[in-house]
């Protein structure tokens, strides 16, 4: 009976055209419930885990992969044609960024980087406060 019901729900997604949501989904999905504009969670070996709010360039991509410190104060950050001021890093070793009245909370992990970024309705330590609220359970799980 369990296979029969497994297969019927198989092929309820499959001729419905629902797609199985990524658990990682969940993290970047609650970076953007908690008011910022978009949420990206990527592996730091390739690839775009999750993401909300807008959708990420290849070049996007790389330059959070290659983010760290001492990039960040030497040029900045560009993310989606926006170049944002690298302004300091946190104890945890969040990387704060701003644009005017936008800016982006990035943190990089040991497997993957979280992203959330915000728009002129929200202030830069709410975006910081979330990534690091969603991050530190994933650092200290070792990701």
């Amino acid at each position: 009976m369990k296979k029969i019901s497994l297969i019927f729900v198989a092929v309820m997604f499959f001729n419905l055209g629902l797609k199985a949501q990524s658990a990682w989904q969940a993290y970047s999905d609650a970076i953007i419930a908690d008011k910022c504009t978009g949420g990206f969670v990527l592996g730091k070996d390739g690839g775009i885990w999750a993401q909300s709010g807008f959708s990420l360039t290849t070049a996007d991509q790389i330059g959070i992969r290659n983010l760290n410190a001492a990039t960040a104060r030497a040029g900045g950050f560009m993310l989606a044609g926006v170049k944002y001021m690298f302004l300091r890093e946190t104890e945890d070793g969040v990387l704060i960024f701003k644009k005017g009245n936008t800016g982006c909370a990035v943190w990089p992990l040991k497997t993957m980087v979280i992203v959330a970024v915000h728009g002129p309705n929200i202030q830069t330590p709410t975006c910081v406060g979330t990534i690091t609220k969603i991050g530190s359970g994933l650092k200290s799980a070792g990701y």
